[in-house]
């Protein structure tokens, strides 16, 4: 199905596709098709899981010893797997993997954000000829952020703009207008490391309008929970914007190179502090903003193991989505990225690894099952 709409939504010389000239009736119209992708994902992955459940040898065993033979109720009812991209265990899995890079190559050294620009000149040549705006081709901007954004890894890996990598890893995220934006973590080689805020200077200048303004500084520096306070000189400088003047303080860091070559927003942090790493790594891979509550009568739901938890329903609760990820969506490009690949290996404490099984078998033969094979596994 997804190939399908893929060869849908592409503009063909001599062709005029009504849908791709549609305006807000091609957003509805990418919305509801990955939509039903999506769907169709979830619900294989529902049906085919054959009501199993999940929980840890050890619970298991316990349930064993207090005389509980029937195990149909007992351990998660509908699993969302790790290899479904954009649930909770993806994101996880994601940023556990971005955690065993952070330490085999160290703290990485630059946290970039980019952000896709509707002005570039390749969207308006494209679109100088036609009545519409940036925003009623969600799918040639996400085309054209892909290009850019492999551009600037390709920039980053093999022409070294800012020094030499040792890996990358980012992930690409929308915001709620739309507009995609991918937030990058880079490991340097060692020659290239920033060792202290002595050489912040030469990478990263300041510039931008959120949040602001900060205080004058007249030298980089660390501040006690390890995050950057770059130099911001009282020098007189400024620009007038609306009647409001703006000087240093009114700008967020950003890399020369990387503005005048991609035109874009690009921050680029500096982020070789311990303190701050776990919050980065957790910001890049958070996946979308939600809430949900549970609430349960008399002692229901005192304990998670007699609870049925329905993962791919909590993944529908409050899920929002735009015209543009559903456009990068059906196009397959990548949301997370990570150089180089990292294996995954099942370590766990002595009896807190998962077991599976099914509603209708004995507990005794699961319990005997696993039993015998948990000591091929990783145990710390």
């Amino acid at each position: 199905m997804r190939e399908w709409f893929a060869f849908m939504f592409q503009d063909r010389v001599g062709q005029f596709s009504h849908t791709l000239y549609s305006r807000r009736l091609l957003q509805q119209i990418l919305v509801d098709a990955f939509t039903m992708i999506e769907s169709e994902r979830l619900c294989f992955i529902r049906t085919k899981q054959k009501e199993l459940r999940s929980v840890t040898f050890e619970n298991l065993k316990s349930l064993k010893n207090k005389g509980c033979s029937d195990v149909s109720k007992v351990g998660q009812r509908i699993i969302l797997p790790s290899s479904f991209t954009g649930g909770a265990r993806y994101m996880m899995q994601n940023y556990l993997d971005a955690m065993t890079l952070c330490k085999w190559y160290g703290y990485p050294d630059f946290f970039i954000t980019v952000t896709c620009n509707p002005k570039w000149a390749e969207v308006q040549r494209f679109l100088k000829d036609t009545t519409l705006n940036a925003d009623d081709r969600p799918d040639i901007l996400c085309r054209m952020f892909k290009i850019k954004l492999d551009s600037l890894i390709k920039d980053l890996k093999e022409n070294h703009v800012l020094g030499k990598l040792q890996a990358v890893v980012y992930t690409v995220e929308f915001q709620k207008r739309g507009l995609p934006h991918a937030h990058l973590c880079l490991f340097m080689q060692k020659e290239d490391k920033l060792p202290n805020v002595e050489h912040v200077d030469p990478y990263i200048n300041n510039k931008c309008t959120k949040n602001f303004p900060k205080n004058f500084q007249d030298e980089t520096s660390v501040d006690t929970d390890g995050f950057p306070l770059y130099r911001r000189r009282d020098n007189g400088a400024f620009v007038q914007k609306s009647d409001i003047k703006l000087d240093s303080r009114s700008v967020v860091p950003y890399n020369i190179k990387l503005l005048k070559r991609y035109q874009a927003h690009i921050n680029v942090e500096w982020c070789n502090q311990g303190s701050s790493i776990k919050y980065l790594f957790k910001y890049i891979n958070k996946g979308p903003d939600r809430a949900t509550m549970y609430f349960a009568n008399g002692g229901e739901g005192k304990n998670n193991e007699d609870r049925h938890i329905d993962e791919i329903k909590e993944f529908y609760d409050c899920r929002y989505l735009s015209a543009c990820e559903a456009s990068w969506r059906i196009f397959a490009y990548d949301v997370h990225y990570r150089v180089p690949a990292v294996m995954r290996l099942p370590f766990h404490l002595p009896g807190k690894q998962q077991v599976i099984y099914g509603t209708n078998d004995d507990i005794e033969n699961v319990l005997e099952k696993t039993d015998t094979v948990s000591s091929s596994m990783f145990e710390l």
